[in-house]
């Protein structure tokens, strides 16, 4: 019997000193979402808090939503990022994306910065911000439950 509690405690310390990896935002870039008021539009603002070496933003959206980068009138597609070279503390960048809001689906869209700092430590920061309504949500229990998303069967 007092084996089966070495054994146990030694388990559970090999557990407890374990090295277990995570991906903590580590405050090299301050992101922040908004949206133009009365527009299809969303500001992406990179804050750098220390100087980021090659520097590039990595878009994620689901495809219906149509995320592109808007530079005045005229609106670009981000397929394979957007290069921001050198990022400098207190020269915050802020970048304008075009978005479809009247999908029948939430949607989330998401922009991921990543990069190099000055000492070559590799810099990975990300916001998401939501671009769609979607259906309205069931109360039950005093919790709001939102549906599921249907794909459609072919569509991917």
């Amino acid at each position: 019997m007092r084996r089966r509690w070495v054994a146990l405690l030694f388990l559970a310390t090999c557990c407890a000193v374990a090295p277990c990896p995570a991906a903590e935002p580590d405050g090299a870039l301050v992101l922040r979402t908004a949206w133009i008021e009365g527009t299809s539009r969303i500001l992406v603002t990179i804050d750098p808090r220390v100087e980021v070496r090659e520097a590039s933003l990595v878009p994620s959206a689901p495809r219906e939503s149509d995320l592109r980068l808007a530079v005045g009138e005229e609106v670009l597609s981000l397929d394979g990022g957007l290069p921001l070279g050198t990022l400098r503390p207190g020269a915050a960048v802020v970048l304008e994306f075009q978005v479809r809001r009247d999908l029948p689906t939430r949607v989330i869209a998401s922009c991921r910065v990543e990069g190099r700092t000055a000492d070559g430590r590799p810099v990975s920061e990300a916001v998401g911000h939501a671009v769609s309504p979607g259906p309205a949500p069931r109360v039950r229990d005093g919790a709001a439950e939102y549906p599921g998303r249907v794909v459609p069967p072919g569509s991917r």
